[in-house]
């Protein structure tokens, strides 16, 4: 499941790097992914603007950055580690066919 959500979070990535402090919001977010809208809690980007509403605006932030860590590409190796540390690998793959975020 983590790959899954992996490949998912990349769609994510794939919007922030078209994120531009230049453009408005309304611009941005017209930029996304539409298949996959939103943005990672990646740690340049301030996100606690559009939290302004949320009683749990700390938590949320919190949850963020720790989703953060285990999904973004930098840190795929590092938390593969830390999947096999604590025995959480695939036994085995009862799938009949490969996923398509997983195909190469």
């Amino acid at each position: 499941m983590w790959h899954y959500a992996c490949a998912r979070y990349r769609g994510l990535e794939s919007n922030a790097l078209k994120w531009s402090d230049s453009n408005t919001a309304e611009q941005n977010l017209s930029l996304m992914n539409q298949y996959v809208p939103g943005m990672p809690a990646d740690p340049k980007i301030d996100l606690s603007l559009y939290l302004e509403a949320s009683p749990h605006k700390e938590k949320v932030l919190m949850i963020l950055k720790e989703a953060h860590e285990w999904f973004c590409k930098e840190n795929e190796e590092k938390m593969e580690s830390k999947l096999e540390e604590r025995g959480w690998l695939a036994a085995f793959d009862l799938q009949p066919d490969v996923p398509y975020p997983e195909r190469k």
